[in-house]
């Protein structure tokens, strides 16, 4: 499963025209009137934070995928299906960067277990917290994370190709150059996979042996073409500030 950046939107192929995607960045939620639920209000020394977050494409960012994805593929942008990504959100969490990196967790929360992966958040603060957060908001400094585990099925190919008779092992042949061995992969894949795949096409060479008439049609043709794939999770943070949520 090879991925792709386009814009704010990690996008891989399924089946067909369709394809999946993951925003790459938090939004916030909005009430009916379209306003994001965002509140930061001040009493006294104290600070209160109330955020709804998600992980949620924009209309503007799905049609400027599909037009790329199309162009890719020489379809109709109407054609690509694209669909939200099956991915595991373990947590969300409201944090404050201080200014030499440094974190501090305000707040945590359980995202919902389906798209958009809504999460809500609330946090008091007082003293040098509150302070801390009041200098870092508008620097974009207090940031919504979601931590996500995306699964990837990642593919290996072997080529075996040449005028190769048949006769002796194919190591030999591929060092006389009898044989050409070329390999290649998703972006990820171990160094185990293409080994496997490569012994996989070895071993499909050596049996069953060429007839003559196979060999002929080696010599200008493919002799061997192997797959296989593994399964790996990939895990990101992804996060947003606020700052830009509170107009």
């Amino acid at each position: 499963m090879t991925t792709q950046r386009i814009g704010s939107l990690l996008v891989w192929p399924e089946t067909g025209a369709l394809w999946r995607y993951l925003p790459l960045v938090p939004s916030p939620q909005r009430n009916e009137a379209g306003r994001p639920m965002v509140t930061v209000m001040e009493a006294g020394g104290m600070v209160m934070l109330t955020i709804g977050a998600r992980l949620e494409a924009s209309e503007p960012d799905l049609a400027a995928a599909r037009k790329v994805l199309a162009a890719g593929r020489g379809l109709a942008e109407a054609a690509v299906d694209l669909r939200p990504g099956a991915v595991t959100v373990s947590g969300a969490s409201l944090r404050l960067i201080a200014a030499d990196k440094a974190e501090t967790e305000l707040a945590a929360a359980r995202p919902s277990n389906l798209p958009p992966y809504s999460a809500a958040f609330s946090a008091m603060l007082q003293g040098d917290q509150a302070a801390a957060v009041k200098a870092a908001l508008p620097a974009g400094r207090v940031v919504v994370r979601y931590a996500v585990a995306l699964p990837r099925v990642l593919t290996a190919k072997a080529e075996l190709a040449g005028p190769w008779d048949g006769a002796g092992t194919v190591e030999a042949a591929l060092a006389r150059g009898d044989l050409r061995l070329r390999t290649s992969a998703d972006d990820g894949a171990s160094a185990a996979l293409l080994a496997r795949v490569t012994a996989k096409a070895k071993a499909e060479a050596a049996s069953p042996p060429l007839t003559a008439s196979a060999t002929c049609a080696a010599r200008s043709a493919t002799f061997v073409d192997a797959t296989d794939s593994e399964t790996m999770t990939e895990t990101m943070n992804l996060e947003a500030g606020i700052a830009g949520w509170m107009t």
